[in-house]
């Protein structure tokens, strides 16, 4: 349980330097100037989860989307209860930062949301979720 919590830890203080990083927001900047995310189906004002932005809005109003950040979890994402919630609400894809999401501590939940993926911008990933949507 401590190793879990460790990882959990571990992981919140990488995505919040990942934010801080200025190269990280100079990739999200430029990925809003690519025009890619219309070629991949990806319309502006789509919804999405971004599940590494601890602030409020910063790479949705960037790639001009609307959803959820990580900031309405309150820094901590790890349960797939909560990716249901959102996607249950029109969440239709997943930007994810870097690899491994860390779900449950399960592989096959973090596989479950990431086996669709659209879109790749260096290790800014876009997964399509939508199909997940419970009714």
């Amino acid at each position: 349980m401590a190793n879990i919590k460790s990882q959990e830890k571990r992981n919140r203080q990488n995505l919040k330097r990942a934010l801080r990083n200025k190269s990280l927001k100079s990739k999200i900047k430029t990925l809003a100037k690519m025009d890619s995310l219309k070629k991949y189906g990806i319309a502006k004002n789509d919804t999405v989860i971004c599940n590494f932005d601890t602030t409020p809005a910063f790479v949705l109003s960037q790639l001009q989307l609307k959803g959820w950040t990580l900031s309405n979890e309150k820094g901590k994402m790890n349960r797939y209860e909560q990716y249901q919630y959102y996607i249950n609400r029109g969440a239709k894809f997943l930007i994810h930062f870097g690899d491994r999401i860390a779900v449950d501590n399960d592989t096959t939940k973090d596989k479950l949301l990431k086996q669709n993926l659209v879109f790749q911008y260096d290790s800014i990933k876009f997964y399509r979720i939508d199909h997940l949507k419970q009714y």
